[in-house]
């Protein structure tokens, strides 16, 4: 069911969105800072290579770990001695590098390069330079270092509230309807892990948001661009891999769809026929410049212009039995896992296979939906064949975090489709309210801390949810039973796989899908309606 011709929003409206979702964010910055400093997991690295670039105007941070080194200007020199009142997460001191340096078989012996993409480094130097300008201001809200790491936080902020702009744009485009849009803004803005990853220095939010403007622009179609919109399309896909390598599936899936929308246009003369060809030469460009650029890198880094896959813990074997036992546990787990899945804190995610059904119901629909699955599928079987494919210590649905948003498009044809439908929409609220519900817990208990000292945004490899562990702890609900932790299968092989609450949640997952699809109506989800509009775009 997709709108043939929508009325733009209004200025007033683009406005209003962008300007509620920063301010949403950036109220509860302050309270992220207090609870989460220093900077953990992958965030110091990123901001080690960005100072490399201010400061030194190199990669090389072997100057950067020694004496006077440069974490000191975002991490506290406790060590081993943190104050009992010390309100953050308590990290080692000194930074320890181990794990996070590139395996740089091509370089000197007496340098270190991180493993890390270059482009968070190189996309938080405005930020990091305006805050350090700021520590006077900015320093105020953390207890140690100056004001860059604080105003990267806030720069995160600001791509979140674009990425969120995006998300109702796209809703809006698709359905054609102010309501639905508001509905899928609020469903995405507000939960995990949209909202978790706007405060965290990860490449997922850019990503995503670089992700999600490119596949609008193009399902818009082609002749609907003006030229510095396809640039900056094309500079948008061509960003991703620096951000990180896995990305590269969705590059070539974004590609392939900006050809697919260019051969759609029809010139009518030989004259717009070599203006068409010469529009498509310049936009793959930056892609095809971006492509050399990278592999020039890998060269010089690694002596190959492929990455080394190892620094990032590898891939299973499918090959093997239990390589594709791992593929099926981890697929499962990117859902539904207790720690680290994306269901269980955003749950109106499920009613994403309802507007995919209805999608199925049309010839427009299937091709939009097609198209959905070439850029989401491919990079979904990446991070689920990762050794790590829960991202280690971080907020949950930490790598399905680039592609949620495009999931607006499935939920907006499902509300399309059920729009006189009030158990839909009842069922639709519901579980969008459970999703901002647990993201308000998660930023209002921040200081909780589980027995093992793990804060409730983060998870260890234990088995148990933080968030969940506080759930019953706090409020007596315990639903650690019912919800599946596979992690800990994959990281001690003794640990029996959890059968039984991985099926309860998988049918608990099967009877939502089902009352969404009751709930508009069997013909309504498999036929066209006359609402049913050909996709011009």
């Amino acid at each position: 069911m997709l709108a043939k011709e929508h009325t733009p929003p209004k200025r007033a409206w683009i406005a209003g969105i962008f300007l509620a979702t920063l301010l949403a964010y950036v109220l509860w910055t302050p309270q992220v800072l207090h609870y989460t400093q220093p900077p953990s997991g992958d965030q110091p690295y990123y901001l080690m290579t960005t100072i490399s670039l201010v400061e030194d105007r190199d990669l090389n941070q072997y100057n950067n770990y020694r004496k006077d080194a440069s974490y000191d200007q975002f991490y506290p020199p406790f060590g081993g001695a943190y104050p009992s009142d010390f309100p953050g997460i308590p990290a080692p001191y000194p930074l320890p590098s181990e794990g996070h340096m590139a395996t740089a078989t091509n370089r000197p012996p007496n340098t270190r390069y991180s493993k890390h993409g270059l482009g968070v480094p190189l996309l938080i130097i405005p930020g990091w330079v305006l805050g350090k300008a700021l520590t006077p201001l900015l320093s105020r809200l953390i207890l140690y270092g100056n004001g860059g790491w604080p105003a990267v936080v806030f720069q995160f902020n600001l791509l979140g509230a674009l990425s969120a702009l995006q998300v109702f744009l796209l809703a809006w485009e698709v359905a054609g309807k102010r309501w639905i849009a508001l509905a899928v803004w609020a469903a995405l803005a507000f939960s995990n892990p949209q909202m978790s990853y706007s405060y965290l220095v990860f490449p997922e939010l850019p990503a995503a948001l670089l992700i999600l403007y490119a596949f609008r622009r193009l399902r818009l179609g082609w002749e609907t661009n003006t030229p510095v919109q396809l640039l900056s399309v094309a500079l948008s896909i061509s960003y991703l891999p620096w951000l990180h390598n896995r990305l590269l599936p969705i590059v070539l899936a974004l590609t392939a769809y900006s050809v697919y929308q260019w051969r759609r246009t029809r010139p009518s003369c030989r004259k717009m026929k070599r203006r068409q060809w010469r529009s498509l030469l310049l936009f793959l460009a930056p892609i095809l410049i971006s492509g050399g650029a990278m592999a020039a890198y890998h060269c010089w880094l690694y002596g190959s212009p492929l990455p080394n896959v190892q620094d990032h813990a590898g891939f299973f074997n499918p090959l093997h039995a239990k390589g594709r036992l791992s593929l099926l546990l981890s697929t499962l787990g990117l859902l539904l896992d207790q720690q680290w899945g994306l269901l269980p804190y955003t749950p109106v995610l499920a009613l994403s296979a309802v507007g995919t059904v209805v999608l199925m119901g049309s010839r427009e629909g299937r091709q939009l939906g097609a198209w959905l699955g070439m850029i989401m599928l491919p990079y979904f079987l990446v991070v689920a064949a990762y050794k790590v494919w829960w991202g280690a210590w971080c907020p949950p649905a930490r790598y399905l975090a680039p592609i949620t948003p495009l999931m607006a498009v499935p939920l907006a044809i499902s509300l399309q489709a059920a729009e006189r439908r009030i158990t839909y929409k009842f069922l639709y609220a519901l579980l969008t309210g459970i999703g901002i519900a647990i993201m308000g817990a998660l930023l209002t208990n921040l200081d909780y801390r589980t027995s093992n000292g793990v804060p409730i945004l983060f998870n260890h490899p234990t088995g148990e949810g933080s968030f969940f562990v506080w759930l019953a702890s706090r409020l007596g609900i315990d639903l650690k039973p019912f919800i599946p932790a596979l992690v800990p299968w994959f990281v001690a092989e003794e640990h029996p796989v959890p059968w039984r609450p991985l099926w309860i949640s998988v049918g608990a997952l099967g009877v939502v899908v089902s009352i969404g699809l009751l709930c508009i109506g069997g013909n309504r989800a498999g036929k066209r309606t006359k609402s049913t509009q050909k996709i011009s775009r």
